[in-house]
């Protein structure tokens, strides 16, 4: 990794706003990349994860894979922290939220999105006015997902209701 750039955390920026030659080779140029998988709080190359112990290093590699966070458009690094920081610190009771106009039509058309969400991830659920998330996860894909679209209004009062929960809980470990 070269030292003027942060580390890799995991937080999916490259993969999902282009493609990569063989993500582009295997599925031409589609965003967010297919092989894109969410595991453990980061995402990984799934093409890296089902690749052999000898091919993995060299796509790595090739790749440049865990060489360090060189956009300085990526704004899902804080919020990749922020998930990496609070993951199973104090559980996570189902954070409910009432949106309205813009921010709700965002939230639907993310939640609603054709690039399915990963299985380990539960939906956020709509009912009205009022957005239920039950995970972590689930919180933090949605936000990267309006981030990702240029939603950034709504990515931000998403967050904002999670942080301000979590700081009235005393429970954020920040």
């Amino acid at each position: 990794m070269s030292d003027e750039y942060p580390p890799c955390i995991g937080c999916g920026y490259c993969c999902m706003k282009s493609l990569c030659m063989l993500g582009s080779i295997k599925y031409g140029y589609k965003t967010p990349c297919p092989s894109l998988v969410l595991k453990d709080g980061r995402y990984w190359c799934g093409e890296v994860l089902s690749a052999d112990d000898e091919r993995r290093p060299v796509i790595e590699r090739d790749l440049a894979i865990n060489a360090g966070c060189c956009s300085s458009m990526n704004t899902q690094r804080q919020r990749q922290r922020m998930y990496q920081k609070m993951n199973g610190v104090n559980g996570f009771k189902p954070l409910n939220i009432v949106m309205s106009g813009v921010d709700l039509a965002f939230i639907r058309l993310v939640v609603d999105d054709q690039h399915p969400w990963p299985s380990n991830i539960p939906e956020p659920e709509i009912k009205g006015t009022q957005v239920t998330f039950f995970s972590v996860m689930a919180l933090m894909d949605c936000v990267n997902r309006l981030s990702i679209r240029g939603y950034e209004g709504a990515a931000s009062r998403v967050q904002d209701a999670f942080i301000s929960r979590e700081r009235d809980a005393n429970c954020a470990p920040f």
